[in-house]
């Protein structure tokens, strides 16, 4: 697990967890304006991976052609519950985008007083336990 401090830094990971990806990609988007640092390298991806996009706000990618999922109520207060924690956490990033690649890395986006840091993780059990743990919640 690292930390990337730079936008720059972030865009070229996201690059690169895309270009890799070989079966899988979820996001999870907050902010219309990071996910907009993904849509060009989703563009290329290899047409056997299969993409889901869960969002906050679906009427954010009207006219996209992608599928998109609008986030379940049972998301909903998951966010909410991370967001009251957050608070509570002196210069905690704010969660505004997240990656599952391959049941087995994650890219975690937030940013705090203008500052934005993205969070890798390459823990397979911990990341398919997220993705799995996320999947449920938009089961209805």
């Amino acid at each position: 697990m690292w930390a990337i401090h730079s936008e720059w830094g972030i865009k070229n990971r996201i690059k690169t967890l895309v270009q890799g990806a070989n079966k899988e990609i979820i996001i999870f988007v907050d902010d219309i304006s990071f996910f907009e640092w993904v849509r060009p390298e989703l563009k290329k991806v290899k047409k056997k991976v299969n993409v889901e996009i869960y969002a906050r706000n679906k009427a954010d990618f009207a006219g996209s052609n992608l599928r998109v999922t609008e986030y379940s109520e049972k998301m909903y207060l998951l966010w909410a519950k991370i967001a009251s924690m957050e608070k509570n956490i002196h210069e905690a990033p704010k969660s505004k985008m997240n990656m599952i690649i391959d049941e087995s890395t994650g890219l975690f986006i937030g940013k705090t007083q203008g500052e934005v840091t993205g969070v890798i993780m390459q823990v397979p059990q911990l990341v398919y336990t997220l993705r799995a743990f996320m999947k449920m919640l938009e089961e209805d």
